[in-house]
């Protein structure tokens, strides 16, 4: 997933949250307590993961920054070395793509690809992107002959599935992940006086915050949290859904489709 908070997982202490799936994967395998992206940047973080190599290495430090340098070992290129068959299905935001070893590559990195204020469950992005990694798994999975793509038995495999999806703009599609938080009081805000002047100066002006530090309506004006429009009721058919119930609404639904893929690899008996 791409920018999730602990805050929206009940594995992580917060009883108020609906992740079951994602706390599936925290019982089976490993949930770390005292870990730190590298960047709090998206572009250099993936880098980080795709490359396995502090920014200061690969030299992406800004999502404005196009190519990391040369001479890095992107992980796909070990995979293929040891005869996997290999996917990337989702989200990149790192460039190069090291396309010669990918197999398949769908790339959706753009936040209004296959996202937006009107688009139905069954076309929005992350419901595609589990569609197509399912397809993908069962292609290089089942015994040659039978996938309609004629799969390779036992050859391992590696699939890089990457939600754009809990991000701003926070779009829900319709379904019942979208009213989870009707009846749910969200925890305060880590808000004080003088919080947003605080806050560095890179991050007043990502955030458009320069000159609005003690008056940024309608969230806050007079430079304090106006809650009646932060704690908004989810919000549909609309550019700009404001407001944190949407956010919270929109990773439930990225709960969602990581159970269909949870589920799917349990009933192919890939789950290990």
């Amino acid at each position: 997933t791409d920018q999730q908070r602990t805050s929206t997982l009940k594995s992580y202490g917060n009883d108020f949250a609906h992740s079951a799936n994602l706390d599936r994967l925290a019982d089976e395998g490993v949930r770390f307590t005292d870990a730190h992206t590298v960047s709090p940047v998206c572009s250099p973080s993936r880098t980080s993961i795709l490359t396995g190599v502090h920014v200061p290495i690969h030299g992406v430090y800004e999502n404005g920054v196009i190519f990391h340098r040369t001479g890095l070992t992107p992980y796909f290129h070990p995979l293929k070395k040891r005869g996997y068959h290999t996917a990337l299905i989702g989200k990149t935001h790192f460039n190069p793509v090291p396309r010669l070893w990918i197999d398949h590559l769908d790339m959706h990195t753009g936040n209004k690809d296959k996202r937006g204020p009107n688009q139905p469950y069954t076309e929005f992005l992350e419901t595609y992107l589990v569609n197509k990694t399912m397809k993908w798994i069962d292609s290089v999975t089942a015994p040659v002959g039978i996938a309609a793509g004629g799969g390779a038995g036992n050859k391992p495999w590696f699939v890089h599935l990457s939600m754009v999806s809990p991000h701003p703009p926070n779009w829900v599609p319709p379904g019942p992940w979208a009213h989870v938080y009707d009846d749910i009081t969200l925890p305060p805000l880590t808000w004080q006086d003088g919080s947003i002047s605080g806050l560095p100066y890179q991050t007043r002006m990502l955030l458009n915050l320069l000159g609005k530090e003690a008056d940024d309506p309608p969230a806050f004006p007079g430079g304090r949290p106006n809650m009646s429009y932060v704690d908004q009721r989810v919000r549909f058919g609309t550019d700009h859904p404001d407001g944190r119930l949407n956010y919270y609404a929109q990773a439930a639904y990225v709960d969602h489709e990581v159970g269909r893929i949870l589920d799917f690899l349990e009933l192919r008996g890939l789950a290990n």
